[in-house]
């Protein structure tokens, strides 16, 4: 499979709500997924936010989004990370991470 870094956000401490959000070209096959972390490498000592789907398939790309909070202790960066088990090298169209501070 591929992983790849989407986009990114850095965030002072405080309580954070996030949405995130990734489009994939269209492959017949194979799982798309994105996960917000506070890894580059896809690991992460906060809860990670995840979903996976199947490809749409055809010409229909596979959409994503998930959002939740997080309580950071100090200045953060929060990455949206992109994976994909076929197709190749990780073939996203678009890609988002918004984040509000909510304390």
């Amino acid at each position: 499979g591929s992983y790849g870094t989407l986009a990114q956000v850095t965030l002072s401490a405080g309580i954070w709500q996030f949405n995130a959000r990734a489009s994939f070209a269209s492959n017949a096959t194979g799982n798309r997924a994105i996960i917000v972390t506070n890894s580059s490498t896809g690991t992460s000592s906060y809860d990670s936010m995840y979903v996976r789907v199947p490809s749409a398939g055809g010409s229909h790309t596979t959409g994503l989004c998930v959002s939740g909070c997080f309580e950071l202790a100090q200045q953060t960066t929060l990455y949206l990370r992109g994976f994909q088990n076929s197709g190749g090298n990780l073939n996203a169209s678009s890609a988002s991470i918004r984040a509000i501070r909510i304390a």
